[in-house]
């Protein structure tokens, strides 16, 4: 269980990456009204962002296992795709975060997160009794879940975000789709390339951006 975090650290670091940034510009460019939708886009592309690459990083969760566990963990992969998604749950959960920082509403952020840690440890004993490993993996994920729609239910108090909760819950239950068909291993591997390109087409406007940025970056680099 500890060796399969190797690969969830790959998707933790990207996030850290963008959490530094947005950390200070929370504070600067915070509207309770996002009139400008500066908050409302960036949420946007970070949720994108960290979904593609949880459901990418599931595709090729074997592959690289067998690169980074050694024979006798190799077993580890199997872990892999729920501690993934509770990486997702924590990056959204934490941009939240960073906008009670702006607030100065510390208060949500300690109660969520000792909520969060609580369901976490309840679950623990349950579902490591049914399921062993597995279970605990599964309760990490429901934890950062719990804290994830607690900030987000809160946060309506301090800021109107422009979002889209039709397509955002689908690409959730895309990656929990995704995370049943892990369960098989290789022999569903291929099938994983369509909850991937699914959550492609859902935040498709978000896709386009990226690539128009990285063809200036690919430009202005010549």
């Amino acid at each position: 269980y500890a060796v399969s975090y190797k690969i969830p650290n790959i998707l933790s670091m990207f996030q850290n990456i963008f959490s530094q940034a947005w950390s200070i510009s929370a504070i600067k460019e915070f509207d309770k009204n996002d009139t400008d939708r500066f908050m409302s886009n960036t949420y946007n592309m970070m949720n994108f962002g960290m979904t593609a690459l949880c459901s990418g990083i599931m595709i090729v969760n074997i592959p690289v296992a067998k690169i980074l566990y050694s024979n006798e963990f190799f077993e580890a992969w199997y872990y892999v795709p729920p501690l993934l998604i509770s990486v997702v749950f924590n990056a959204l959960a934490l941009f939240i975060g960073s906008i009670f920082t702006a607030v100065k509403d510390t208060k949500t952020l300690s109660v969520s997160t000792i909520i969060g840690a609580i369901v976490n440890t309840a679950c623990n004993f349950i579902f490591i009794y049914l399921w062993g490993a597995y279970g605990a993996a599964l309760a990490t994920m429901l934890g950062y879940a719990v804290v994830f729609v607690m900030r987000h239910i809160i946060l309506r108090k301090h800021i109107i975000l422009h979002l889209n909760w039709a397509r955002d819950l689908s690409a959730y239950m895309i990656l929990l789709v995704q995370l049943l068909l892990s369960l098989w291993g290789k022999k569903n591997l291929l099938l994983q390339v369509i909850p991937f390109v699914a959550i492609l087409f859902l935040f498709s406007k978000e896709f386009v951006s990226i690539m128009k940025l990285y063809g200036r970056f690919v430009t202005d680099r010549k």
